[in-house]
């Protein structure tokens, strides 16, 4: 057996339980006791390290896999990154802020330098055109259970949100629900090649994002399905109809007096579902944006160190690229444009991936630590692999042109 095959039977494991355990969240769900957390919590990483550990055995095992490495924008995006945050982090011990205890300020340094190693792993484990399409099989599958999940929840609620009214599955936290069915349904949506079942599966994942009554996620679902329509991926005409026929179904059953009468929809849910931003969230999310600009505005060139949002004494700034403006200075702004840059490719999913991505990091300041969304960062990131096209246009498989070498150069000439 060939070194390289070995560590395909690595690899394969390893992307299913990435998939399963770390992009459906079920990994921090059983640590931190649900939406009601033990006294005892256990430590969700021990998970993580072993796949580190698995991603160096692949490199071990296929000396090609490591070149392939080095090559990749990405891998040079993450060692930038991570220069930055050591600086930020030295900014900081300079002004260390009181009643924070060394291990509250180290722990937040180390949660950023493991995701970049949890995004470097999952750059290895998926270098093969067929891991590729395994774990983006696997990730519909984890999409429609998520959806699954977060219907039980919205008709149960109290099982996994800690927000009342809201649905959020195994995430607990709604927003992050929304928007990983938003990664799960734009990585999935090309996997499906059958007709119908790309517009189905959409529909499905539209409907669990509503659950959610998360704003960022129906925004940014509404952006995927429009570069889906224009790309050619979806059909616009068998989207009306599913949607038509789901609502009639909705009518059919009566099923808008069960939520009427189920409460379902409240004052807050109603606005979100509206998309109305005059309510106490968003109010809350303008004045941490301010304050994040203001410290900014104070340190503009190395910024006030890293980790200045968690010693406020109310909320993060629920903004990422503030975020990073108060914590790296005028170089925090590069960071996230600079991720997609590493991962550029042509073709509308990468188009789409990038818009909803920096959409996304206006409203939410973690975006470069969730799981789900590193996973599919390193999937976008191994989208060039050789002999590997995603579906593009109306179901159709491209294949690699025979590369021209210089013999068939001259034929041609002669």
């Amino acid at each position: 057996m060939k070194k390289s095959e070995l560590a395909n039977i690595v690899r394969i494991p390893s992307a299913l339980l990435l998939i399963a355990l770390e992009f459906t969240n079920v990994v921090a769900f059983l640590a931190e006791g649900g939406n009601t957390p033990a006294s005892i919590r256990h430590s969700r990483y021990p998970f993580q390290f072993a796949a580190y550990g698995l991603a160096v055995l692949v490199l071990l095992l296929d000396w090609q896999v490591l070149r392939r490495f080095f090559r990749k924008p990405i891998v040079y995006w993450t060692f930038c990154a991570l220069l930055l945050y050591t600086l930020s982090m030295v900014e900081r011990t300079f002004n260390a802020p009181t009643g924070y205890t060394n291990y509250e300020f180290v722990r937040y340094f180390a949660l950023r330098v493991n995701a970049i190693g949890f995004l470097l792993t999952c750059v290895v484990i998926f270098d093969d055109p067929r891991i590729l399409r395994l774990t983006r099989q696997a990730i519909v599958i984890a999409t429609l259970a998520s959806v699954a999940f977060n219907i039980y929840d919205l008709l149960s609620p109290g099982v996994f949100s800690n927000i009342p009214g809201r649905a959020a599955g195994l995430y607990v936290q709604p927003n992050d629900a929304g928007m990983a069915l938003v990664f799960g349904g734009l990585l999935g949506v090309t996997t499906i090649r059958r007709l119908w079942m790309r517009e189905a599966f959409l529909l499905c994942v539209l409907v669990g994002i509503l659950a959610t009554f998360s704003r960022q996620a129906m925004l940014s679902v509404l952006i995927l399905i429009v570069g889906a329509t224009l790309a050619g991926a979806l059909s616009f005409r068998r989207l009306a109809i599913a949607a038509t026929a789901s609502l009639a179904l909705f009518a059919v059953l009566n099923l808008s007096s069960d939520v009427t009468d189920s409460r379902l929809l409240n004052a807050d849910t109603w606005a979100r579902l509206t998309l109305q931003w005059s309510d106490t969230s968003a109010r809350d999310r303008l004045q941490v944006a301010e304050k994040a600009l203001e410290q900014f505005e104070e340190a503009p060139i190395i910024g006030q160190g890293f980790g200045t949002a968690i010693f406020w004494e109310n909320d993060q700034a629920h903004n990422a690229y503030l975020g990073l403006l108060a914590d790296c200075g005028i170089l925090g702004s590069l960071v996230i444009p600079g991720l997609i840059f590493s991962i550029r490719r042509t073709g509308w999913e990468f188009y789409t991936f990038a818009s909803i991505f920096l959409f996304w990091a206006f409203f939410y300041h973690d975006v470069l630590v969730a799981f789900f969304a590193l996973i599919a960062i390193a999937v976008e990131a191994n989208e060039y692999c050789p002999g590997y096209r995603p579906l593009k246009g109306r179901y159709r498989v491209k294949t690699a042109e025979p590369m021209m070498t210089p013999m068939s150069i001259r034929a041609i000439d002669a």
